[in-house]
């Protein structure tokens, strides 16, 4: 996640560098860059916010699935170990009826 945040970041940041010089390029009087350049670098923040709060939710949603993959495998194996189970009890009971029906 670190990596992730850090080169969205580096990209905000790039993005506001180019928008600076994309309106010093467009005429933008010497006043209205540093108004742009705040504005740019408070949209970039609440972008970063943005992303921090959407990456911290992606990862809770991960947590949350995984603990749930696990949980349906715990539970497909022990519907798997009763099944096992059920077939050698009625196994059992169909070689019990078998002796009884040798004896008699």
């Amino acid at each position: 996640m670190t990596c992730f945040m850090t080169l969205v970041r580096t990209i905000g940041s790039r993005l506001a560098c180019a928008a600076l010089i994309l309106t010093a390029l467009a005429g933008g009087s010497v006043a209205q860059q540093p108004d742009a350049g705040r504005a740019i670098a408070a949209e970039n923040r609440a972008l970063a916010a943005e992303i921090d709060q959407a990456a911290t939710t992606f990862g809770r949603t991960s947590a949350e699935l995984d603990a749930l993959l696990k949980a349906k495998g715990d539970l497909e194996e022990r519907l798997e170990r009763i099944q096992r189970r059920a077939q050698v009890h009625a196994i059992g009971q169909e070689l019990a009826r078998t002796r009884v029906r040798e004896l008699h």
